[in-house]
């Protein structure tokens, strides 16, 4: 991003990209009141390349569950009751309390 006032230019980031391609500004629309209308200003693109990008974007936005090291069938499924975050899958290198992945396919 060019530099702007006080920020210094950097590079734009992931969500900052991700925010922009989802902006219905670029095809000529403006956010009132909950509602998309058409605005006075020029398109950008048109809809068939907006929505192409949608697509593409909705197709690599997944689950939720990342690609890593630790394959599991449970992996991006169980969610804590209790604080209402993901459980995750890894290797236990502490004394923490931890749910072994064997009792956690028993219970569902």
């Amino acid at each position: 991003m060019p530099a702007m006032g006080r920020w210094p230019e950097r590079p734009v980031s992931r969500s900052t990209l991700a925010h922009v391609l989802r902006d219905r500004h670029y095809l000529g629309e403006v956010y009132y009141q909950g509602i998309w209308y058409p605005g006075r200003h020029e398109a950008l693109i048109d809809d068939e390349l907006f929505n192409r990008a949608q697509r593409v974007l909705d197709a690599h936005s997944g689950s939720g569950t990342r690609q890593r090291t630790h394959r599991h069938y449970l992996k991006g499924l169980l969610w804590c009751a209790r604080c209402k975050h993901r459980f995750t899958v890894a290797r236990a290198i502490c004394d923490m309390p931890y749910l072994p992945a064997e009792e956690a396919s028993h219970r569902t």
